[in-house]
């Protein structure tokens, strides 16, 4: 599965089960030779939406294996950002979202067939309050990745479901997590 695959299935699913809802998926900067594309400005997040009033933003990512979500962080020396799956932009301004009355979150999906031959699908929710404390620790010189175990055991799994309506993922279930009571 490629991202956008992930992507598109996450707006049909959402689309699906709020068809009253708002949907917005911010464009990805243009690709260029040298990585770096002058005039371009860096990508909040991956998605909006508007749920019963309430505003989402979220970064969706897709690791192929299990694993870990490397956390980017300063370097201690130069305060250049090392490499991550999730920059430090992305982290700021999901947060911004949070500070706005919105709520900030990473989607992590997971697709690869683990040592027993089962295929895992499955994405999960970090509430950017809880990814911060991750990050944070990863700067103070903790672990510099969350593994997929690490990640199963913190977070809820929304699971992949096949429907004739177009739902390709339990949605209620992440907006549930997601509530202001299990977000914090």
């Amino acid at each position: 599965m490629k991202e956008r695959n992930f992507t598109a299935s996450f707006r049909e699913s959402f689309l699906a089960l709020y068809p009253h809802g708002f949907y917005c998926k911010i464009p990805d900067s243009i690709n260029t030779f040298s990585k770096v594309a002058r005039f371009t400005a860096q990508k909040p997040f991956d998605c909006f939406l508007i749920k019963d009033g309430k505003p989402f933003a979220f970064e969706l990512k897709l690791k192929n294996g299990a694993h870990g979500l490397s956390i980017s962080a300063l370097h201690h020396k130069t305060k250049q950002e090392t490499g991550g799956d999730i920059k430090l932009h992305q982290i700021d301004n999901l947060l911004k979202v949070e500070e706005s009355g919105g709520t900030g979150a990473f989607l992590i999906c997971y697709n690869f067939i683990n040592k027993e031959g089962t295929h895992i699908n499955e994405f999960y929710v970090i509430p950017v309050v809880k990814y911060k404390i991750h990050r944070d620790d990863a700067i103070r010189g903790g672990d510099k990745s969350l593994s997929y175990k690490a990640v199963k055991e913190r977070y809820v799994a929304i699971q992949r479901i096949k429907t004739t309506d177009g739902t390709n993922w339990d949605l209620n279930k992440m907006f549930g997590c997601l509530s202001p009571e299990e977000s914090k």
